[in-house]
């Protein structure tokens, strides 16, 4: 419910939506690391968030003069399927608890 009232609130004073999820990511990264080392550990993920979307925009700026504009799509969806999977694949299996009696 306090999610949604900042998010509201922040769409009112013009902030769009990707700033508030990449701020609210941030956020839920930075509760993994200790305190002492929040601010790098918050640096490095924004530092490989950048890098990653320079290199994406490289690549599919290349596809796209190469082979076209709709197999730049089909490597997105290609990219997104996998790392669907790679997450499944990366989830631990939770043991079935027995039925209670």
């Amino acid at each position: 419910m306090e999610d949604t009232r900042l998010i509201l609130s922040l769409r009112r004073s013009g902030i769009r939506d990707e700033r508030v999820l990449a701020a609210m990511t941030l956020l839920s990264r930075s509760d993994f690391v200790p305190e002492r080392l929040r601010a790098s550990a918050i640096g490095w993920y924004s530092t490989t968030v950048g890098l990653a979307s320079l290199v994406a925009s490289i690549v599919a700026g290349i596809v796209w003069d190469r082979v076209g504009h709709a197999a730049v799509f089909y490597y997105g969806a290609f990219w997104a399927i996998v790392g669907s999977l790679a997450l499944v694949a990366a989830i631990p299996a939770q043991p079935r608890r027995p039925p209670a009696a």
